[in-house]
């Protein structure tokens, strides 16, 4: 049985009458206008930015990442004094904490983490690497900036 948070909640969306899905952590503050321009951006995945760990200079963006089946593998981060002034694709993958998700996505995929993994995996990397599998872009939007309190 699925455990996922996520995954109890895409299962309620999908049974009702929703066009989009937004995933926000508690500790993550967004601009006021934050999901209207996810929305009017008209993408099926799409996130903005904020800083893991908070203060520092990365962001939660990956520009690589892998998994081997056993560990994780090539794990590297955009910056913020390397991310693009314009709208971009992720290329590695983005965590779920600030993502607006069209109903199309939630039809394809679930929000999981591999069985005895729980200790070592987040749903975010799963979802990043099923949505490349599809063959999905993940779009952020660089000037979307969000705070981020531990």
């Amino acid at each position: 049985q699925n455990t996922v948070p996520l995954e109890t909640l895409r299962k309620y969306f999908l049974q009702n009458d929703y066009t989009h899905f937004f995933a926000l952590e508690s500790d993550i503050i967004i601009p006021s206008d934050s999901l209207k321009r996810m929305i009017e951006f008209d993408q099926p995945v799409v996130t903005g930015v904020y800083a893991l760990p908070p203060g520092s200079n990365r962001t939660q963006l990956f520009t690589r990442i892998g998994w081997d089946g056993k560990y994780w593998t090539g794990v590297s981060y955009y910056y913020f004094h390397t991310l693009p002034q314009e709208p971009f694709e992720a290329e590695g993958g983005i965590t779920l904490s600030f993502t607006l998700l069209k109903r199309e996505v939630l039809e394809k995929i679930e929000f999981r983490i591999p069985p005895g993994l729980e200790y070592i995996a987040c749903d975010d990397v799963f979802f990043s690497i099923d949505m490349k599998k599809l063959g999905y872009k993940m779009w952020v939007l660089p000037d979307l900036i969000a705070g981020h309190e531990w």
